[in-house]
């Protein structure tokens, strides 16, 4: 599986979720791809955020840049930019 096709499979685990944040080992499950490339993908990628906290298991959490940006609230929004972080 080539570097795009891995892209398009994880791109698209991300889209049909309701979840707003997945897990790599998520997305591993979700995909069939080896959970060391999922990884990779989501560490290099200019296509997500990661989470500034774990989830509950101290797992890594991402989410699509686009989501994001979309579903943060108001205020999120106000302290992303006086923090400079949006």
């Amino acid at each position: 599986m080539n570097s795009k096709e891995v892209r398009g499979l994880i791109l698209q685990a991300f889209q049909q979720s309701q979840f707003k944040w997945r897990t790599p080992k998520g997305i591993s499950k979700d995909t069939k791809i080896p959970l060391p490339r999922v990884i990779d993908f989501l560490s290099n990628s200019m296509d997500v955020r990661k989470s500034r906290k774990p989830n509950k298991q101290g797992e890594m959490l991402f989410t699509l840049n686009d989501r994001y940006h979309r579903d943060q609230s108001l205020l999120e929004k106000i302290v992303s930019k006086i923090t400079n972080r949006g």
